[in-house]
């Protein structure tokens, strides 16, 4: 889960988009400049991607869970949930995930 001050809030995400900063099968990643001294993320898991919410919300917290620990520059980084990445495992999801976010030279991901 990722704490309050780690999220976008929405009227924040209605502004302006970011850049494309990573793409794959399964994820789209987008980022721009926030001016805050901290990173903050959001997680969009759209209708197309599983019908029922419970499915949804799971895979939102997952990709949650995985980001919020990632060691990231100070932006606003919104990540989209494709519906390819429904068919994966637990494990796929967040390796699949973590190489959408090189590491920093000499730092590592939080456990």
């Amino acid at each position: 889960m990722l704490s309050r001050r780690q999220r976008i809030p929405s009227i924040d995400l209605k502004k302006e988009r970011g850049r494309i900063v990573g793409r794959s099968s399964y994820f789209l990643v987008t980022a721009r400049e926030n001016g805050l001294p901290h990173p903050r993320f959001a997680v969009i898991v759209g209708a197309r991607v599983a019908k029922q919410a419970v499915r949804r919300h799971a895979l939102k917290r997952r990709a949650a869970h995985v980001i919020g620990r990632l060691d990231v520059p100070p932006r606003d980084i919104v990540l989209t949930v494709l519906p390819a990445a429904s068919t994966l495992s637990a494990e796929q999801f967040r390796d699949e995930l973590r190489k959408l976010f090189p590491h920093p030279q000499g730092s590592r991901t939080k456990n």
